[in-house]
């Protein structure tokens, strides 16, 4: 399965509340902390330590790698590590989001978002990586994590790495020494 995560797939009209998944290891095409390909809900549930690890040019996040019309509300991530070693779209909650997905009431504490080197555009945000293919809403969120990327071609930002028809409101960040980035890293969103 090239979706991998503590679910593979939560299905539309699936929820997970109430869930939290301590220290992880998770590697896959498309990996995330709780679900590899988020349809359905996760609700107030969180991810805590450990590493979740994208192999191939697909999307990771601390809690789910590819989100599609879907919710993630009331939940958070910390001390976690999501990473790529290659081209892809990486964020601290959601690594690539679609659809008329909602994500609200999320935060990132102490979360490295990092991808590598590609001859394609990667991108990698605190929250989301990639929602530059949505018409989502992303609001009352918080972001504390090391954004980095070692492809100059790469979208950074505190919030999202890639922004499209997205609604934003009231989401923060908290820069570390040496962070210059903005909130998102293709366009503007919502300084807070």
């Amino acid at each position: 399965n090239s979706y991998q995560g503590l679910f593979h797939i939560v299905g539309s009209g699936g929820t997970v509340e109430n869930l939290g998944v301590e220290d992880i290891s998770v590697r896959g095409d498309t990996a995330g902390g709780i679900a590899g390909y988020l349809l359905g809900t996760v609700r107030r549930s969180y991810v805590t330590g450990g590493t979740v690890t994208a192999l191939s040019s697909d999307s990771v996040g601390g809690i789910a790698g590819l989100v599609d019309d879907a919710e993630i509300l009331d939940s958070y991530v910390t001390n976690l590590t999501v990473s790529s070693t290659t081209y892809s779209a990486a964020g601290g909650i959601a690594g690539a989001v679609l659809g008329g997905t909602e994500i609200s009431r999320t935060f990132t504490n102490n979360v490295t978002v990092s991808i590598g080197e590609s001859s394609l555009t990667g991108s990698a945000g605190g929250i989301v990586g990639d929602g530059s293919n949505s018409s989502s809403i992303l609001q009352d969120s918080f972001s504390l994590a090391t954004i980095s990327s070692t492809d100059g071609t790469t979208y950074l930002g505190n919030i999202a790495g890639k922004w499209g028809e997205f609604t934003g409101d009231n989401n923060y960040w908290l820069a570390q020494e040496g962070n210059t980035l903005g909130c998102v890293g293709s366009q503007l969103i919502d300084e807070g």
